[in-house]
Order: structure tokens, then C-alpha cells, then sequence
């Protein structure tokens, strides 16, 4: 029985989960908000506004990625009006990547026929007899 968790699999086999969305849906179907800006902060005591570089921007967020620990603020065009995929799938999708998230990507997808299974990683060696 091999179990899933994030990218590493059980017996140490591996999950690539990057690629795994077609050409086009990757870099023209699914971009971010027009509008939307982040950058990293060298410091927490930076504001907004000097981070990304416009007074348009002094109620941003920030964002500390878990797997490196870079800060980041960010700032989406009609937040107080608008739901973004972040807000909803917190748990799942950073703010800076948004719809460009490739598992979500996939998920949108059209399927071609009704019984078709959509891409979630790969696994790119071999299983030894008995895996």
C-alpha cells in the first residue's frame, strides 16, 4: 500500500506534482487577478508601501511561505468585495499562487468523457516486485 502525503510517498517513492497542467492552461487560460502585486520583504518592519512600491497598496497582506519562510506582501484588486480561491482554500493555496495553483488547474479542466481521471502527480521510478 502506498500512502499519500504532499509529495512524499511511503517506501520512498516520490510524487512530482509540477507539470502535470497542459501549455496553454498554465501560462495563458489560468493567471492571476489583473491588478494583483507581491513581493518579498527583506524585513517585517518595511511597510507595504515600500515593498511594493506604490502608496495604492498600504493595506496589503502578508504572507510567510511554511516551506521557506520568506515573507511576502501581497495585494488583490477589490478585496473587501471580491472572495479569492486563497480565501476560501486557505489550507490548500498560498495567496501568491492563487489560480495558478496546477492541482487546481487540473481540477478545472474539462474532462473528455465521463469516466476520465484527472492528473494529480506522477511518480517517476520504478516499483520494485512486491511494492
Amino acid at each position: 500500500i502506498i500512502s499519500l502525503s504532499k509529495t512524499s510517498l511511503s517506501d520512498g517513492y516520490t510524487l512530482d506534482t509540477d507539470g502535470i497542467t497542459w501549455y496553454y492552461d498554465n501560462t495563458k487560460k489560468f493567471k492571476q487577478v489583473d491588478g494583483f502585486v507581491s513581493a518579498e520583504a527583506k524585513s517585517s518592519l518595511l511597510s507595504c508601501s515600500k515593498v511594493l512600491g506604490s502608496d495604492d497598496y498600504e493595506n496589503c497582506k502578508s504572507y510567510t511561505d511554511p516551506t521557506t519562510g520568506v515573507l511576502y506582501y501581497y495585494w488583490y484588486p477589490s478585496d473587501d468585495s471580491v472572495q479569492y480561491l486563497y480565501e476560501t482554500f486557505s489550507d490548500v493555496i498560498s495567496p501568491l499562487e492563487g489560480v495558478e495553483n496546477e492541482h487546481f488547474i487540473n481540477w478545472m479542466r474539462t474532462a473528455g468523457l465521463p469516466n476520465f481521471r484527472k492528473l494529480y502527480g506522477k511518480i517517476d521510478s520504478d516499483f520494485n516486485e512486491g511494492d
